[in-house]
């Protein structure tokens, strides 16, 4: 197959392997695969697809996409290391939202590797990025990971702060399951 197929393989297999991944509520909220051969064979297949990859810009995809993977798998190590490509070549391309967004997927595999004070450093680039260039429907996201950031750490306060800000914008958003995972961060991550 070529690298174009293998993209598209890798999406078919991303999304049938989203119903074995799941927010361990016991866990800070973090995914888990109940699936973990399905998972290493979507990463295999996405590891393949950017050895024959020739498009740039798929490519950047394909690193964001089995970056995460690899922060699921509790493989943070391999996880930042494409996640910080994600953030050069937003960077690169002066691509302000690319770079919200590589910013926080970043940050959640520094979390993932109890590397919590760079991850919240981090987060913050990306709230940065979002109000310097009006990218609320993104700052949401940014708050509710920071939020369950803070919660991991044992700071409860700022962790409520950040979440009440992320439930604010998902409702002026208007969408049932933004709201419906935000209310659910709060209620397992605030018990007190």
């Amino acid at each position: 197959m070529n690298g174009l197929d293998l993209y598209q393989t890798l999406q078919d297999e991303v999304t049938a392997l989203q119903s074995f991944i799941k927010f361990d509520e016991n866990h800070f909220m973090r995914e888990r695969c109940s699936a973990p051969q399905k998972l290493e064979a979507v990463i295999q297949t996405g590891e393949e697809c950017l050895r024959k990859l020739n498009s740039d810009n798929v490519r950047d995809i394909v690193h964001g996409i089995v970056g995460n993977l690899y922060r699921i798998n509790n493989q943070p190590a391999q996880a930042i290391e494409l996640l910080e490509r994600c953030v050069t070549r937003a960077t690169e391309l002066n691509d302000f939202k690319r770079k919200a967004i590589s910013f926080i997927r970043l940050a959640e595999a520094f979390k993932y590797a109890d590397m919590h004070d760079l991850a919240l450093k981090t987060f913050d680039q990306a709230e940065e990025i979002c109000h310097a260039h009006s990218l609320e429907n993104i700052l949401d996201f940014v708050l509710q990971h920071k939020g369950k950031c803070f919660a991991e750490m044992g700071k409860l306060a700022e962790a409520r702060v950040s979440l009440d800000e992320a439930l604010e914008i998902r409702i002026r958003k208007q969408d049932p399951s933004l709201i419906k995972s935000t209310k659910l961060a709060q209620e397992s991550l605030l018990r007190v």
